[in-house]
């Protein structure tokens, strides 16, 4: 099983290849981790790919445990974090997406812990955040227009989460597996305890930002 490394101050991009079977393949960055060491992510750059920018995915012989992405990128280079095992001790801090949609968990899986915070998600899908006993997610800005902010899957055990000071753009909805669609901030805030003192604004902040490639 793998046990840890880093990757720093790199650019990536045009991974993989396209068939005209079954579409895109390869990632830019496939991984996992016992837990022996850190997964780090420093300080990279996400451009286009044929499938996923990052791909943590566990399985029965492979772990998920042990990651830290900070200060990086992603620009139309979608992410994903999960698989048949569960994510544990993950860090995903102070990075921008442009474009991306973001996958945390698998809703197969019941998952651990993940930090989630100063992150700015720009103009992307919504955010899949499935079954997580233990979240902190606070302080990250959401910016989408297509359909909901958060697709939240609550964990059968949950045991310490927090959701907080986080700031929504755009789209109005959240939606929670098996209940539905919350229509508003104030909808979620009620159903679910969750971003208390976040706030909310229709504004498209891609009218304000300057997209540079």
């Amino acid at each position: 099983p793998a046990a840890g490394g880093k990757l720093r101050d790199c650019v990536l991009g045009s991974n993989g290849w396209f068939s005209e079977a079954d579409g895109g393949h390869g990632h830019a960055f496939y991984t996992q981790s016992d837990g022996t060491n850190l997964v780090e992510l420093d300080n990279v750059l996400f451009r286009p790919g044929f499938q996923y920018a990052l791909h943590g995915y566990g399985s029965g012989d492979a772990r998920l445990k042990g990651f830290r992405v900070r200060d990086c990128i992603f620009v139309y280079a979608p992410f994903i974090l999960g698989g048949g095992t569960p994510v544990e001790d993950a860090e995903i801090m102070d990075c921008v997406s442009w474009g991306t949609t973001e996958t945390l968990g698998f809703s197969d899986t019941e998952n651990e812990t993940i930090a989630l915070q100063r992150n700015r998600f720009l103009n992307g899908g919504r955010m899949y955040f499935t079954r997580f006993k233990n979240a902190d997610v606070m302080e990250n800005l959401f910016h989408t227009m297509q359909g909901q902010q958060v697709w939240y899957t609550r964990s059968e055990t949950p045991a310490s989460q927090a959701f907080d000071a986080n700031a929504y753009h755009g789209s109005a909805d959240f939606y929670e597996e098996g209940v539905g669609v919350y229509s508003n901030l104030a909808a979620w805030q009620n159903a679910t305890g969750f971003d208390a003192t976040s706030t909310y604004s229709v504004s498209d902040l891609t009218q304000n930002v300057r997209k540079i490639v």
